[in-house]
């Protein structure tokens, strides 16, 4: 199912039903306190009616597309997919540079330092670090940028910005990761999910457009 995001800068609910919500989440909102571990996008979404909870979670600066469970007995159905990879994660990135490979399988070893709140990324496995894997689609390369198309198949802090600065291309602006300082809304954007719904057991799609110039 196509939805769409408005402007895509404000919080909003996509879809609903009534075990979850889909909602947007713009870039620079989190989805909650880093420090506190406080909800955030859902008390601005939902102030009243069933109490909204995150089964996955999306950077701060990240945008797109979001799960929200209604209840325990849903957090806990649909955290099981995410556990065991049976629930599929699509994201679009705007990366540093021309990618020559049209896409391929990247499985690295990250190590996320609380301190700095920091991913480190390694070619061999080393003590604290764990596997983190995904599947990349080049779908434009221009000599200083380009578009990938990236699939989640592990879901580490800070993966996909981690992975694809190890790989010589970081995302635009994030100065986190070696990103030089770029003028973009967001260079990260959820743009698919699907997943096993509660109630007919089958495969789901939901999948959000992305802005014209991404």
């Amino acid at each position: 199912m196509q939805l769409s995001a408005g402007n895509y800068e404000s919080p909003l609910v996509l879809y609903e039903e009534d075990s979850f919500v889909l909602a947007f989440k713009p870039a620079g909102v989190a989805v909650q306190d880093a420090r506190t571990e406080i909800p955030v996008l859902t008390r601005i979404l939902r102030k009243d009616g069933p109490a909204l909870r995150a089964v996955h979670r999306l950077d701060v600066g990240t945008a797109g597309i979001c799960l929200l469970a209604k209840g325990e007995k849903w957090v806990s159905f649909f955290s099981e997919q995410v556990s065991s990879q049976s629930m599929s994660r699509i994201y679009l990135a705007l990366v540093e540079g021309k990618m020559e490979s049209s896409g391929g399988l990247w499985e690295d070893w990250l190590y996320h330092e609380v301190r700095s709140n920091r991913s480190f990324v390694y070619a061999e496995k080393r003590d604290g670090a764990k596997l983190a894997s995904l599947r990349y689609r080049t779908e434009k390369a221009d000599p200083d940028r380009s578009r990938v198309r990236v699939e989640l198949i592990t879901g580490r802090t800070h993966q996909i910005r981690a992975q694809f600065a190890f790989h010589g291309h970081p995302l635009l602006g994030d100065k986190k990761y070696g990103g030089k300082a770029q003028e973009c809304l967001f260079s990260l954007f959820a743009s698919e999910l699907s997943f096993r719904h509660p109630v007919t057991n089958e495969t789901v799609i939901f999948s959000v457009s992305k802005p014209d110039w991404f």
